[in-house]
């Protein structure tokens, strides 16, 4: 078994997800389910949590809703994974976390392409990353989040 990938679809009314398993130079779906972005349940919750009724924007209250699909999602395990993509405009975007024995950006850039190598669906090499480093594990490694931003020209 390789790394799990999930691909996410924000759509309008639904939040669509496809679980992958990325071995080397190969994709199999796992899973596929949907769940529905209910505006109005998410907006129904937030008011019932306070005393006041809070006026939400619409941006607000799709926010919310989408909050509350990942969360149902969540909840049944289907967000577990090594790496997720989210569909974003026509070119798809990556997070996938790392641990790693060093925090320097030189050694980061260096190591990041044989490490991603097999845990994406596309040729890593086409890509155009960036990172980030984050906190320090308990096993002395440095998290690293790296992010596929848009292919190279």
């Amino acid at each position: 078994m390789g790394s799990r990938i999930i691909g996410l679809d924000i759509g309008t009314t639904s939040l669509r997800v496809v679980v992958l398993d990325a071995g080397f130079r190969s994709l199999t779906v796992v899973e596929m389910c949907e769940t529905e972005i209910l505006v109005s349940g998410a907006v129904a919750a937030l008011e019932g949590e306070e005393d006041d009724a809070v006026a939400l924007t619409p941006a607000e209250a799709r926010l919310a809703a989408v909050a509350e699909a990942l969360e149902r999602l969540r909840a049944q395990g289907m967000l577990e994974a090594e790496g997720f993509g989210v569909a974003a405009t026509s070119e798809g975007i990556y997070l996938t976390p790392l641990a790693l024995p060093f925090s320097g950006a030189k050694e980061i850039g260096a190591v990041l392409v044989p490490q991603l190598d097999g845990r994406i669906p596309e040729e890593v090499e086409s890509l155009q990353l960036s990172f980030t480093v984050g906190n320090r594990l308990p096993s002395g490694e440095h998290r690293c989040l790296w992010l596929q931003r848009s292919r190279r020209p």
